[in-house]
């Protein structure tokens, strides 16, 4: 019964190790690129009332 604990244990640690730093990933790009589409959408608002 400990054996099988332990190695739950171990699976899971390594799905964490390898889970975490894609979550951090995605958010990180998902942020990147909404911050990117705002300044994109200002730019074009900027370019429209210079004209």
């Amino acid at each position: 019964m400990r054996v099988t604990i332990e190695l739950f244990f171990q699976i899971f640690n390594t799905i964490l190790i390898i889970a975490i730093p894609v979550c951090i990933y995605t958010v990180i790009k998902k942020l990147v690129l909404s911050r990117k589409s705002v300044e994109e959408r200002i730019t074009n608002i900027e370019n429209k009332l210079n004209k």
